[in-house]
């Protein structure tokens, strides 16, 4: 359950597809996104549907130019303070 803590430990992957960023409000989709991405290891990458984007606020994602449904945090410490 998304609403729910998210499991313990760093992930490298999260798949997050259809889910969260499609059928949920917008408060309750930041707050949520931003206490699973914080179990994203540095340079993990967010696998999202085709249809879905981030919201704003999230600028230490980065986008995959090549594959516009991934996104990759970024690895250096000054850049996750853009959010």
């Amino acid at each position: 359950d998304l609403l729910e803590t998210p499991p313990e430990g760093m992930f490298s992957a999260i798949f997050l597809r259809n889910s969260l960023l499609t059928y949920y409000i917008e408060e309750i989709r930041k707050k949520t996104l931003a206490e699973v991405l914080e179990r994203l290891e540095p340079g993990g990458i967010l696998v999202v549907g085709s249809h879905e984007r981030l919201p704003e606020g999230f600028g230490y994602m980065e986008r995959d130019p090549q594959c516009p449904h991934i996104y990759v945090k970024k690895k250096k410490a000054a850049e996750l303070l853009s959010y």
